[in-house]
């Protein structure tokens, strides 16, 4: 039998075509839905809750992209000497730990607010555009550290560097978290 008959017995419809017969799609049953049509449910926008958990990954991924780059940069070699040696290779690698550990503290006050009930959605935005917007900065400079094997695939750095960029779109984007905190603060100053 082939998956395309296996589905078609599954979801109810034609086994020659693959096509579903009954208004469903795919093998989990989902009803279709025209595009014209509403949706049964009103659209659910991000939350403190969501947009707090995507802070969390992103300080996560910061962190273990900083570890991988101290790791490398020890075994890295460059005109002869190990390339943590060089002294814009600490400025920049302190940096990097200082504004982590800045963030690890934001984001973990963030925890505690959620946790507490008093997380506001404003706060919310605040912790997810600055958490989302520091991986993408420390991925940047931890590729750029680790030079053109940076870019292999193979490396797990290269990897995190391609999966970051959703960081900031996800969830609201960056421009839409400023334009909460921005009405926000226009609100308590009275103007629009």
């Amino acid at each position: 039998m082939s998956f395309r008959t296996a589905r078609a017995q599954r979801c109810g419809g034609d086994p020659e075509t693959g096509v579903s017969t009954r208004g469903r799609c795919g093998h989990l049953g989902r009803p279709h839905r025209n595009r014209a049509q509403k949706p049964s449910h009103p659209r659910r926008w991000p939350g403190p809750r969501e947009r707090k958990s995507i802070a969390v990954f992103a300080q996560c991924v910061a962190e273990t992209a900083l570890a991988w780059t101290l790791d490398y940069r020890a075994e890295r070699r460059a005109f002869g000497t190990p390339v943590g040696d060089f002294q814009h290779t600490r400025f920049l690698l302190a940096e990097l730990a200082t504004e982590i550990e800045v963030t690890r503290v934001y984001v973990d006050n963030a925890i505690t607010a959620l946790n507490d009930g008093t997380l506001t959605p404003v706060d919310a935005a605040k912790v997810k555009w600055w958490a989302g917007e520091l991986q993408t900065r420390v991925l940047d400079r931890c590729v750029q550290l680790h030079g053109g094997y940076g870019y292999m695939l193979e490396y797990p750095i290269a990897r995190a560097f391609v999966d970051a960029r959703i960081q900031t779109i996800y969830g609201g984007t960056t421009e839409a978290m400023k334009e909460i905190i921005g009405r926000d603060l226009a609100k308590r100053r009275g103007s629009r």
